[in-house]
């Protein structure tokens, strides 16, 4: 995907760095030329490997700035055809989809690179993949698996034609209907992905017609998320043991007798629930004689 490449070129120091030192106002000037630029046939710079100046810097007549020849080495963002990327989705329309890797946006896997059979839906205006009768969307901003089918580079598009049939006829076989299909329908997107200003500097194009490819979730499988939830509640379920045996007594200590309940009786209650004395009969009848 990173490759190293070697340059030789003569930087031109602005007259408003040269009170820096000359190492570190060459290399912010090969920054300023060289990173986030595309070089034709190579790929997009990414940064500034190493640096090595390789003469004495000059000023010539009507220049003000200072001339040095460096040779250096730049960190560059090509893939390798058939490599496997993981990115974005960014974009949906009726011609494909775009991809981004929030470094790079241009990259683009068209309708006949999509898994088949694959719809566009026009009301979510959204690709989905109809596999065993289910609908699986393919939702902006998640993760998706590509393979590189091809770089393409902002040459126009007669030139680039003639190239690759040169290309074709010398060391390669012959383009496949399906990558024709794509190269012809990435020029048709190409104004799209560059919004309305022409043909990128660099284009790369998808494919997601094979087996494990299209959005990562298709093929997650949905046992982890399930062994996930299983072992969160393991682990709730071990916790609330442990306290339930933290604030359990001892085995061998004995539990407190519980305490009696005491019942409070009302002093009408308690006159009925004392037993009435009967007089002896031999009194009553004396009472009666006196009487």
């Amino acid at each position: 995907m990173f490759i190293l490449i070697l340059v030789q070129d003569t930087i031109r120091v602005s007259p408003h760095n040269l009170n820096k030192n000359l190492d570190e106002a060459v290399r912010d000037e090969i920054h300023i030329k060289y990173v986030n630029k595309v070089i034709p046939n190579h790929g997009l710079v990414v940064g500034l490997y190493s640096y090595e100046q390789t003469s004495d810097a000059y000023i010539y007549p009507s220049d003000g700035g200072a001339h040095v020849k460096a040779r250096f080495k730049l960190v560059v963002f090509r893939p390798v055809v058939g490599e496997v990327i993981n990115g974005k989705v960014k974009s949906c329309d009726h011609t494909g989809i775009r991809v981004t890797l929030e470094f790079f946006d241009a990259i683009f896997i068209p309708a006949t690179q999509l898994p088949e059979p694959s719809t566009f839906d026009v009301a979510e205006q959204l690709w989905k993949w109809e596999f065993e009768g289910t609908p699986l969307y393919m939702d902006l901003g998640q993760p998706i698996r590509f393979r590189v089918l091809d770089v393409i580079f902002g040459q126009p598009a007669s030139a680039l034609k003639h190239q690759s049939a040169m290309e074709a006829k010398a060391q390669q076989p012959l383009e496949t209907r399906e990558m024709r299909e794509a190269r012809i329908a990435a020029d048709h997107a190409a104004g799209a992905v560059s919004g309305g200003k022409g043909r990128l500097p660099m284009t790369i194009l998808g494919t997601c017609k094979e087996d494990g490819l299209g959005m990562i979730a298709w093929w997650t499988p949905p046992t982890e998320e399930a062994a996930e939830g299983v072992e969160g509640l393991e682990a709730v379920e071990g916790e609330a043991v442990a306290a339930a045996a933290e604030d359990a007594p001892p085995a061998d200590e004995e539990m407190p007798p519980a305490p009696e309940e005491e019942q409070q009786v009302q002093p009408a209650e308690a006159e009925a629930a004392a037993p009435e004395e009967q007089p002896a009969e031999g009194a009553a009848v004396a009472e009666q004689a006196g009487s």
